[in-house]
């Protein structure tokens, strides 16, 4: 086939061949676009709806086809995977990560920073629980969002009713509180 007397798309025995930079377009105003563009190949939904990818298992895996990257099961886990090897996986009860999980905490991505003080005190205020998660039915232990919320305001995000606490957020006053507890130890020692 051409266009302006230049080609664009070329049978061949395994199907149609474009040259780089030429797209497969579809839908009325282009809306989605299949293109190489001499170095990357691109799936482009340019409309304003959303991009759907169905299927029983959906599976993205390297241009190889023998290394996934990730995988969505219906009704089952998400996993993300690491040179193949399945490192995150969501479950009934919430994920499962595979290794160690690292938070930025280099102090070039901080600012205004402050001790924690009178963590003892504030520790007090908060309750161990266990509880059985609803959406999961499984045992857990933790602590209540809205407790952490009225000691710990800057840990705690999302509206009443689906409160999340960011746990890693507590190390900080559980370290100060040991500190604080060790102190009163030696000092009650040396009495």
């Amino acid at each position: 086939l051409f266009f302006n007397g230049s080609q664009k798309v070329v049978t061949s025995s395994d199907g149609l061949d474009l040259p780089d930079n030429s797209k497969l377009q579809l839908g009325d105003s282009q809306d989605l676009q299949i293109f190489h563009d001499g170095s990357s190949s691109v799936i482009k939904d340019a409309g304003t709806g959303m991009l759907k990818i169905l299927g029983s298992t959906v599976a993205i895996k390297n241009g190889a086809d023998g290394e996934n990257l990730a995988t969505f099961l219906p009704n089952g886990a998400v996993s993300l995977f690491f040179d193949n090897t399945k490192t995150f996986e969501t479950t009934s009860s919430g994920v499962t990560v595979t290794g160690t999980v690292t938070e930025t905490s280099d102090i070039a991505f901080k600012s205004e920073i402050k001790p924690i003080t009178n963590t003892l005190d504030k520790l007090q205020q908060i309750t161990g629980y266990k509880y059985k998660l609803d959406n999961a039915s499984i045992d857990s232990m933790g602590v209540i969002a809205q407790d952490v919320e009225k000691v710990f305001p800057e840990l705690v995000h999302g509206d009443e009713g689906s409160k999340t606490l960011q746990y890693s957020g507590l190390i900080g006053v559980l370290v100060e509180a040991v500190k604080d507890l060790s102190a009163k130890v030696k000092a009650l020692e040396s009495s």
